[in-house]
C-alpha cells in the first residue's frame, strides 16, 4: 500500500489482532480485500481502471490498459503520476465540496420559500377581500353622494333654463321698449 505521501507503507500490522480482540467487520472486508489483491499479483496493480470519455471532450484518465503492458507484468504507477493523480483529486475536492454544501441546504430553502409563497397567497386573499369590503363601503357612500350630486346638477339646470327665460324676457322687453320709443320720436 501507499501512503499519501507515495511512499510504501508497511500494512503488516493490519494483519495481527489488537491486544487479542477480533477484528470488526470494516477491517476484516478491507483485509479480506488486502489479500485477494496480493494473491492476484502485481500484474493487475499497475494496469488501473480507465475512464475514457466517448466524445473526446475530457475526463480523467486514470491509467491506460494495453495488453503488452498487462502481458509485460504491468507497471507501478511513478510518485510523480501519483502526486499528480492526488493533486487532480484534491482539487476536484476543493472545488465540489462548496456546491456539497450548498445542496445540503436546498431543501430547507425549498421549504422555506414554499411557506413563504403560501404565506404571501394567504395575504393576497386577505387583501382581496379587504378590498371588496372597501369598495363596496365607497359604492355605499357614494351613491348619496351621487343622488345629491344628481339632484345639485337638475337644479343647476333648471337656473339656467330660468336665467334664459329671463334673458328673452329682457330682450323682448328691451325690443318692445326701443319700438316705443321709436314711435314716440315719430309721432
Amino acid at each position: 500500500m501507499v501512503d499519501n505521501t507515495g511512499e510504501a507503507m508497511d500494512t503488516s500490522s493490519m494483519l495481527k489482532e489488537a491486544h487479542g480482540q477480533q477484528h470488526g467487520r470494516l477491517v476484516k472486508n478491507l483485509l479480506d480485500a488486502k489479500e485477494e489483491m496480493e494473491a492476484k499479483g502485481d500484474d493487475k496493480v499497475g494496469g488501473g481502471a480507465i475512464e475514457e470519455p466517448d466524445d473526446k471532450g475530457g475526463g480523467i484518465i486514470l491509467g491506460k490498459k494495453s495488453k503488452a503492458g498487462a502481458a509485460a507484468g504491468g507497471k507501478l504507477p511513478s510518485k510523480s503520476e501519483v502526486n499528480a493523480l492526488r493533486a487532480s483529486i484534491q482539487t476536484l475536492c476543493q472545488s465540489s465540496n462548496p456546491l456539497g454544501r450548498c445542496l445540503e441546504y436546498v431543501q430547507e430553502d425549498l421549504e422555506a420559500m414554499g411557506k413563504e409563497l403560501e404565506s404571501w397567497r394567504a395575504q393576497r386573499h386577505r387583501r382581496v377581500g379587504e378590498l371588496a369590503d372597501e369598495e363596496a363601503t365607497t359604492a355605499s357612500a357614494l351613491s348619496g353622494l351621487k343622488a345629491e350630486l344628481e339632484a345639485v346638477e337638475e337644479k343647476i339646470r333648471e337656473k339656467q333654463a330660468q336665467i334664459r327665460f329671463t334673458k328673452g324676457a329682457i330682450l323682448r322687453n328691451d325690443a318692445q321698449v326701443e319700438r316705443l320709443l321709436s314711435q314716440v320720436v315719430r309721432a
